[in-house]
């Protein structure tokens, strides 16, 4: 189990007896909290799920699940990293290359070149409020296909 800072701050609000003013008093500390390593599955959101084919997409996906950053849901997949991982799911680079690029056609995964971003849509690692931020902000974008039938 990790440890991670947490910052809390308090705020308090004081009648002062003499004037009538109100005095806002604030104190912010620090203190170390344990972490559990987790990822949160989104039902709702979980039909592009579905669509992986290839167990190896599914491996990929947890992986990136379980490596990407707290409170952004980035993974950032450089040269070394790309190699363990490649050997840890005992697949070759160009399996991986293939994989992600499965994973960004349904929408799971976006970005390019090493620097990717788990859709908080479906999954996320870190605190509601983050994840709030990111989709208000349009930090992840999807692309839906729809097809007409005639």
């Amino acid at each position: 189990m990790s440890k991670r800072n947490k910052v809390l701050h308090k705020v308090v609000e004081v009648v002062d007896s003499a004037t009538g003013e109100i005095v806002t008093q604030s104190k912010s500390y620090s203190i170390k909290v344990n972490a559990e390593n987790f990822f949160i599955t989104y039902i709702d959101s979980m039909a592009n799920f579905y669509n992986l084919k290839s167990a190896v997409d599914m491996k990929v996906l947890a992986r990136f699940c379980e490596k990407a950053e707290f409170n952004t849901g980035k993974v950032l997949l450089p040269s070394p990293v790309r190699n363990e991982l490649c050997e840890f799911l005992k697949i070759s680079s160009q399996q991986l290359t293939n994989s992600i690029a499965n994973l960004k056609d349904i929408g799971l995964v976006t970005g390019e070149r090493g620097y990717y971003q788990i859709s908080p849509q479906v999954y996320w690692k870190g605190t509601s409020e983050a994840r709030r931020n990111i989709l208000a902000n349009g930090g992840v974008s999807m692309n839906l296909t729809f097809e007409l039938s005639e």
